[in-house]
Formats: C-alpha cells, structure tokens, sequence
C-alpha cells in the first residue's frame, strides 16, 4: 500500500502502512537510502481500514529501522498529532463549525424526556425521545449550542450500542483554519470543565469545512467513549444551565476571567506537583481579584484595614506638605498611595468575602501562605513556611475559595455544587487553624 509523504516542499508516494493504538495513529514508511526523510512530516496521505482514506498531520519521526530484508531500504515510522478524513492539506483546509462531544456532558444536559411505548412489550420494546437543542452563547465570532443525538455504534468487539450523545456545535461566523480550531476547542474544554468542575474527555470531533465538506478528527489526546469511567456527579438543575450560559458570556468577554478559568482549569485538572499547584493557586487568585467586580472593593478594604498602608500615606502626606508639586510628582514615581499587597488581598478573600473569623492564629496562618508562595516563587528566605499537610490543606481551601470567587463574578447563579463548596469553607478553615 502506498502512502504520500510532503517531505519539505517535496511531495513523495513510497509503500507504507497505517497503524492506529487506541487514538494514536502512525505510519510505518519503507524509504530508500538514496533518501532522507526529515524529523517533523506535516503531512501524510494514507489509507485506514476503518476510517478510509486519511491525512496524518504533523507527525513526528520516533523510529528509524532497517528493513529486514534489504539493507538498502530504511523504515521510518511517524507518529502523528492528529489525522482527519479525507485528503487535505492542512494549510489550505477552513473550517465552519465543529461537533464535539465530551462524555461528561451527558451527565450535564439530562433534560430530554423519553416515552416508552409499555403496550407492545411482549413483542418489542420502543423509546421515544424528543431532542432537545439550546443556543448556550453567541458573539460576532462564533455561536456555541448543544443538541442530543442519536445514533447505533459498535464496540471493539463488534456489538452494536445505541449511541445518545450530548454534543456540543460550534459555528464560527467566519472561517477559521484549523490551528484556530484547535485553539477553540480548548478555550471550550477549559470553560465548560471549569464549569462542570471535572476533567473533560473529548470523545469525538466532527468538522465543516468551507467546501461543505465533513471530516471525522481524531487528535492525540481524544479518548475511546468505553476507557472513560464517570463517578456519578450532580450538577444537573434549573440553575446550572443559566450558569453556564453566564460563565461563557464572562469568559468570552472579560479577558480577567478567561485567563483566570483557564488558569484555573490547567493547573488544577492536571495533576500537577504540590509545590506548582500551590502557587498557581495564589497567583489565579490574585488575577480573579484584579478583575473589575473586585478590584475597587479590594482597594477599599486595604484602605480601610491595613494599619501600616495608612500610616504611610499619613507620613507621605505629611512629607507632600512641605515640598512643591513637581517634587511630589517626582515622589508619586516611587510611591503607591493604594499600594496593594498579596496580604491585603487574602485577607479580602477571607475576612470579607468568605466571612472567616480573624485572629492572631488566622494572620500568622496569612504570613504562612505568603511566605510560602514567596519562598518557591522568588527564592526568598525561609521563615513560617506551610509544612506539606498544611500544604495540601491549604490548596483545598484555596481550590475552594477560588472556584467561588470566579463564579461569582460571572453570576448570581448557584447550584447544588457552588452551595456545596461555600459550606465546607468554614469547617476547613477551622480545622486547618486549629492544628496550624
């Protein structure tokens, strides 16, 4: 069988064969000696048995072997990014809208209703159901909506499954190529993860492209619908679907909140070490604050509380008394007024926004958090640094905090889970100072 390789600007037809591993796919190329192929093939047009004719895009060299029964023939073997349908050269192909299905949305939209046919049950069993379909967000670049569909699929054994997905249809008002798609599919994967509060597993991708053309899309990091076991979790009521309606619209409209959900969702949803999770923790926490809900309350507060922040501005304001203008704007330079601190922020967090109780336990617990953030994040020295339980404490109740501090400032919404993480801040809290 052959396969056509682009070997820089050059395109090649050699005799090769297209493997698949669950979603990785890879092409075993026989290759003369008089020929060199280079380390990164962008594109690779085969043949796949079950999928038909195929590109592989932007692979990548993991193997060089002779062939085992001619020394003058090298097998190159590449593994590819992504493959999609079809004949394409990735350069050129535009996109108009994508499906996406993520398993863990059908735990999300469960509100179609089924009819079951009970009169004919000793002869067949018959289900109606009627598929709902909502527009979620819409702006000038894309419109993101979801629909139930339904469909009979087979497993790896061949047995025939009826298929029920929620599936998400992205429609971009302007074509798009397909890096751009990639980098949509993750903002998506990112706000409705946030959302959902788990880690999504894309379990299929279909695209449109602008020749009305549709190709199935297989990335290298797409899942098999049966490797993906769900632990039951309730997020499904009236309230969640405006939820997600709102986080969206904050999420494509305030830059605050994208960075901060994406930071959010790319740190805590992959598996990172303590140490890194910890500080990404602080530092998501210090850019939702920073977002315009919170920003001049956050100020007020430090104005109002931190006792040394206004004796400074006294002393400052003493100093500015006795000197002309052009030397207080030479000093303004140098010197912040509203000089807020990762301090004044926490304390924010905790004392006002989650109401915990402050004590001389609770601001030595605050210096314990800062320096630690400070310790890993510019070296500092060490001084009331959080042991590694109080560590991991520590980022449960940041987790916490942070999830809440970001919906609230995308919504007045609240659902069994929000309500569920407010009412286990204090008993952490309290547990966390009582053995600090």
């Amino acid at each position: 069988m052959n396969v056509i390789v682009k070997n820089g600007d050059e395109y090649l037809t050699l005799i090769g064969v297209i493997k698949r591993n669950q979603n990785k796919f890879y092409a075993d190329i026989e290759v003369p000696s008089n020929i060199k192929l280079n380390d990164v093939i962008t594109n690779i047009k085969g043949f796949y048995n079950d999928i038909g004719n195929l590109t592989l895009v932007y692979n990548k060299n993991i193997s060089v072997s002779i062939h085992k029964d001619n020394p003058d023939i090298y097998i190159y073997t590449y593994e590819a990014n992504f493959v999609i349908s079809e004949y394409i050269d990735e350069t050129k192909i535009l996109i108009k809208s994508i499906n996406l299905y993520y398993k863990e949305l059908d735990y999300f939209f469960v509100e179609d209703k089924y009819k079951i046919d009970i009169e004919n049950m000793d002869t067949q069993f018959t289900i109606i159901q009627k598929f709902k379909n909502e527009i979620l967000f819409e702006n000038d670049n894309l419109k993101i909506g979801y629909a139930r569909t339904a469909g009979i699929k087979k497993d790896k054994f061949g047995h025939k499954i009826f298929s029920n997905p929620a599936n998400l249809n992205v429609k971009f008002k302007r074509v798009i190529s397909l890096s751009q798609m990639f980098e949509e599919i993750k903002k998506i994967e990112n706000c409705f993860g946030f959302v959902i509060n788990k880690k999504m597993n894309l379990i299929e991708i279909n695209v449109l492209d602008n020749d009305n053309n549709y190709h199935t899309l297989i990335p290298i990091f797409q899942k098999q619908f049966e490797e993906i076991i769900l632990d039951d979790f309730n997020i499904v009521d009236l309230n969640s679907k405006q939820l997600l309606k709102d986080i969206l619209k904050s999420y494509y409209e305030d830059e605050h909140i994208t960075s901060a959900i994406n930071m959010f969702y790319e740190y805590i949803y992959n598996d990172l070490d303590n140490i890194f999770e910890f500080t990404s923790l602080v530092n998501t926490l210090e850019l939702v604050l920073s977002n315009k809900k919170y920003v001049n309350k956050v100020r007020e507060y430090a104005l109002e509380t931190n006792e040394e922040l206004k004796n400074n501005n006294i002393k400052m304001n003493e100093i500015f008394n006795l000197i002309s203008i052009e030397q207080q704007k030479f000093i303004k330079k140098f010197y912040d007024f509203e000089n807020i601190m990762l301090r004044d922020k926490i304390r924010y967090l905790f004392y006002k926004l989650n109401d915990l109780e402050k004590n001389d336990l609770s601001e030595k617990y605050i210096s314990a958090i800062i320096n630690t953030r400070n310790y890993y994040v510019h070296g500092t020295k060490i001084r009331n640094k959080l042991n590694s339980i109080n560590m991991v404490n520590t980022k449960f109740l940041l987790n916490n905090m942070l999830y809440l501090t970001i919906i609230n400032a995308c919504t007045k919404e609240r659902n069994l889970l929000i309500e569920t993480y407010k009412l286990s801040i204090p008993t952490v809290y309290d547990n966390i100072l009582k053995y600090f």
